[in-house]
């Protein structure tokens, strides 16, 4: 190799080295192979996510059904959809990651929380409750936690592979990304290929968030056994609190999150499950938690007030997986939607933050004129309703 080749082939390597640090290497022509990218593996995903496999439920070899609702659809679902469809957030697959990537859309109520889950026998499982189009026994809030996390398993596990597809494929995409960019160069009539090994600052987030999702999974499936264990009549370590509310909260909720309290990490599990003119809400944990923690959660769910604000947090603060009339989202000013839609990406709070925006304008109405709070209450949540 001459000097002058050699110089070149240098401050090429230098220069893509920078570029792939500070992420312009993915920008111009190159963008469309992202784009590319996350548009296969999340359209995988989602085929994969919908194939009849194994129940889901321990030493079950049955095939699964179809579409298991998390929601009991004719329960809770058909009452608060419109015209059969009802309002659920959405991740944005675009690159570059835009501003707002979290959207909110219509689906059917048939598509609604549902997964290749269970098989055919059990299914029955939840028909104790089902059939009573009520949850009113602590049996069947466990069995409806149960329905809960074993879902939120299962998208933990596409959301895995879709993790590891994601950094094996970022590999190939790199070198055809460098190779593009240097047949511009002076390197470009000796040039054939480009081969970069080693990890870069993308693989090691894109590997640091497997690991996340692989350690948020493995507590998961333990909280999900325990479960297992109490509905098949043992016992196991689990904390729940439930509450029936007699208001009809237009939203039902299956979702799971990890939250930080006193430097300890918790799974948590929320349901939410409106049914004829009430409302359940269950807030689980796998295992035991501490008594300040035990008072913040009885401190959520002790007034309508408090149960409104901690569903709203829920929703943006806690999970994705929400189903809402759609009339609830659509008499949102476009401003409101903006805020709330922003807020949906604050991974700063949690569950127990309160969100500065309402949702639901007609509950946060009636309790503020009709259960006498205090005035300075009255205009704090009044004005969560102003923009």
């Amino acid at each position: 190799m001459n000097n002058e080749l050699k110089r070149c082939t240098l401050e090429s390597l230098d220069d893509i080295t920078d570029k792939i640090h500070d992420g312009t290497l993915f920008e111009g022509e190159n963008e469309k192979l992202i784009k590319k990218l996350l548009f296969e593996e999340y359209a995988k995903m989602h085929i994969e996510g919908k194939k009849i496999g194994k129940c889901v439920c321990p030493n079950c070899c049955n095939k699964s059904i179809k579409r298991s609702h998390t929601i009991p659809r004719g329960m809770s679902l058909d009452i608060i959809a419109e015209n059969k469809k009802v309002v659920m957030p959405i991740f944005v697959e675009r690159y570059p990651v835009r501003e707002y990537f979290i959207e909110a859309a219509e689906i059917g109520i048939g598509q609604a929380s549902t997964f290749p889950g269970f098989c055919k026998k059990h299914e029955l499982i939840f028909q104790t409750y089902e059939k009573r189009q009520e949850i009113n026994k602590q049996d069947d809030v466990i069995k409806q936690l149960f329905r809960n996390v074993t879902y939120n398993c299962f998208i933990l596990e596409r959301r895995i592979e879709l993790s590891k597809n994601i950094i094996e494929r970022y590999k190939d995409i790199r070198n055809q990304a460098a190779y593009n960019y240097l047949k511009k160069s002076e390197l470009k009539g000796m040039l054939k290929e480009v081969i970069i090994s080693g990890e870069d600052k993308n693989i090691i987030n894109l590997t640091f968030h497997q690991q996340e999702l692989i350690d948020y999974y493995t507590k998961l499936e333990k909280y999900k056994m325990n479960l297992w264990k109490i509905i098949a009549g043992s016992d196991a370590d689990i904390t729940s609190v439930s509450v029936i509310l007699d208001v009809l909260f237009p939203v039902s909720i299956c979702g799971c999150t990890e939250i930080v309290f006193d430097d300890s990490e918790y799974v948590c599990s929320i349901d939410v499950v409106p049914s004829k003119k009430e409302t359940l809400v269950t807030i689980g944990f796998y295992g035991e938690i501490s008594s300040e923690l035990y008072d913040i959660v009885k401190s959520r769910l002790n007034h309508p007030l408090t149960i409104l604000n901690f569903i709203e947090s829920t929703m943006v603060y806690g999970t994705d997986n929400w189903y809402l009339n759609p009339k609830v989202w659509t008499m949102l000013s476009d401003k409101r939607k903006e805020r709330l839609i922003s807020e949906m990406q604050n991974l700063g709070k949690s569950i127990f933050d309160e969100v500065p925006y309402s949702i639901f304008d007609d509950i946060r109405r009636y309790i503020v004129l009709n259960l006498g709070l205090k005035k300075k209450n009255i205009e704090h949540e009044l004005e969560k309703m102003k923009i």
